[in-house]
């Protein structure tokens, strides 16, 4: 207990800390954030919002076949799939846009932090998304105003 770089419900580094470790800087985690939907055109067109502002870096869409329990019975129906790669930092803002519009009552949205990711790959998944407090207009180019 005792620690600055937690906020007071332990949910990470409090507004201005670098979470750190023995004075060593812990690097900001990248994830991959899933959703489906029954409109691969949908996710598309979603995608391209969420890279435009600068929340995910990019997206990979797919198509699915999914087996689960709703109304009682088993469905069984195509659908499609996204796979943002973004910040971990950035999942409670791109959770409330996709909510916010998603046409199922019980989006299926998580994200999977990466265990292990090539230095390269981090480095340009950072480059191409925001961090979560920064609020800089980004201009239709995608360069920060």
């Amino acid at each position: 207990m005792g620690s600055s770089d937690t906020d007071s419900l332990g949910h990470g580094p409090a507004e201005g800390a670098h979470p750190s470790v023995h004075g060593r800087d812990i690097p900001e985690a990248i994830c991959e954030l899933s959703v489906t939907a029954d409109d691969a055109e949908w996710l598309a067109a979603l995608a391209r919002t969420l890279v435009e502002k600068r929340l995910v870096a990019c997206a990979n869409i797919f198509s699915v076949r999914s087996v689960y329990r709703w109304d009682s019975a088993t469905q069984d129906h195509r659908e499609s799939r996204v796979a943002f790669h973004t910040r971990l930092s950035l999942f409670d803002e791109v959770s409330s846009i996709v909510t916010g519009s998603h046409p199922y009552d019980v989006p299926a949205l998580f994200a999977l932090p990466f265990a292990a990711v090539s230095d390269s790959y981090r480095s340009w998944v950072l480059d191409q998304t925001r961090p979560p407090d920064q609020t800089a207009a980004v201009a239709d180019d995608g360069s920060r105003a």
